[in-house]
């Protein structure tokens, strides 16, 4: 047998050494996750979980301690990089630096304008961010229509109906977070509707006069003040004399109208008074 310094055999040395490694590789922290987006819940233990063992103080990093020996709920609701430390038996301290990642959430909120012009139902949507948002984003939008998907940051569609459709936007960050979210976007016929009108046969604002700027035929019904029915028409353009079905003139006054689009997609509306003045 060898021997360093003439004392201490040298297979002695390397059994103590082989020894010391195995105790410190066996003490180690364990999680069930270790990365997350926004917010964490974890499960943390130890191992070995020896019979000798009689006390755990663990530190998380968060602000959170436990005494337990395998804590079950640790919740990290803030992003950052988290060490965890475990005092053993108030003598043996392991730590895990780094152990736990919170990413900063991906939160899918959009906004639209109306940006239609003659003969179009069009929408530009924006996804919106926190001002110190700064990671990067893949989008993936759904417009409800069956229309091609998107996947730029501000798209601009046109619908080809009025309707109700849900939009879908589908993000994800930087770091694999994802959300999604969805909203009702309502595409509706607007109309120009005079809110006064002069029947005299001057020549002059003689008609009420509403015009479709989407090329749907227009349904109108007008009632008195009390409520009857002095007129109704379906046309792509509505023209009115101030005269009844029966070609009777009507008396000055308030009037109520109800109109809508007519076409394969009648789901714009629009109610108003407007004064006939002889």
């Amino acid at each position: 047998m060898k021997y360093l310094n003439n004392h201490i055999p040298v297979l002695s040395i390397f059994i103590l050494l082989l020894s010391s490694l195995a105790s410190a590789q066996t003490l180690s922290i364990s999680a069930d996750t270790t990365r997350g987006c926004g917010k964490l819940t974890v499960k943390f233990s130890y191992k070995p979980q020896s019979s000798s063992d009689n006390s755990w103080e663990w530190n998380f990093g968060n602000g959170q301690t436990s005494s337990e020996q395998n804590p079950q709920k640790v919740i990290f609701d803030s992003d950052g990089i988290y060490n965890v430390k475990l005092i053993l038996n108030k003598k043996d301290t392991i730590e895990s630096k780094g152990l736990i990642v919170v990413h900063p959430a991906a939160i899918a909120l959009f906004t639209f304008a109306d940006t239609s012009s003659k003969t179009s139902f069009s929408r530009k949507f924006t996804f919106t961010k926190a001002a110190a948002d700064t990671n990067s984003y893949t989008y993936v939008w759904d417009f409800g229509d069956n229309a091609a998907k998107d996947y730029t940051e501000q798209p601009v569609h046109a619908y080809s109906a009025p309707g109700l459709y849900p939009v879908t936007l589908k993000i994800s960050n930087s770091f694999g977070c994802k959300d999604s979210s969805v909203q009702t976007v309502g595409i509706f016929e607007t109309f120009d509707v005079p809110n006064v009108f002069t029947p005299n046969n001057d020549g002059n604002n003689d008609y009420f006069q509403v015009v479709s700027d989407h090329n749907e035929p227009l349904s109108i019904e007008i009632y008195d003040k009390y409520g009857t029915l002095v007129f109704k028409e379906t046309a792509p353009t509505i023209s009115w004399d101030g005269r009844t079905d029966s070609g009777v003139d009507l008396n000055s006054g308030i009037y109520f109208y109800v109109l809508k689009t007519a076409g394969s997609s009648a789901s714009s509306k629009q109610c108003g008074f407007f004064y006939l003045y002889r």
